[in-house]
């Protein structure tokens, strides 16, 4: 089964990475939808889905911009920042071309940790429909970030 998969999506699938292989597929489609408005129809393990979008509702579709949530309440405003343009380049390729899901950034007390990724968030923020900045000073678990994202959520609607 995982050969059929490798000689479909031209790379070799393996247990540990059938998940990103698949995810991967799924941004090339949908790259390619993207670029191309009109598309007839998709076959997916045998069955054939027809397009019933014309063309308009397609384009105007495509067209709009996904709404952005970001929530940056709790970033630091700090004020000036001193050319580090290798380091924020460095930061950008690990996210965009690396594909990095986690990055750590560790290093002494006052050299610039928090003023980089600061203004590496202001620089990406666009491109990614989610960004929370959250302090992990107080050490929350996962479920009170989680009720506390929620309840943010609640009080803007």
């Amino acid at each position: 089964m995982m050969a059929i998969f490798s000689e479909e999506l031209g790379e070799k699938v393996t247990k540990s990475n059938f998940r990103s292989s698949i995810e991967r597929c799924q941004i090339k489609f949908s790259h390619f939808a993207q670029d191309h408005a009109q598309i007839g129809s998709v076959t997916i393990c045998g069955d054939t889905i027809q397009n019933q979008n014309s063309s308009t509702d397609m384009q105007s579709h495509l067209q709009k911009t996904p709404t952005l949530h970001h929530d940056l309440s709790e970033m630091p405003n700090l004020g000036r920042f001193y050319n580090r343009t290798s380091e924020l380049q460095n930061l950008k390729t690990l996210i965009f071309t690396d594909k990095a899901q986690i990055l750590t950034l560790t290093g002494i007390i006052g050299i610039g940790k928090t003023a980089l990724i600061t203004q590496l968030v202001q620089e990406i923020k666009h491109q990614f429909e989610y960004v929370i900045w959250r302090s992990l000073e107080t050490c929350p678990t996962v479920a009170q970030m989680q009720n506390s994202l929620r309840d943010d959520k609640e009080a803007k609607e």
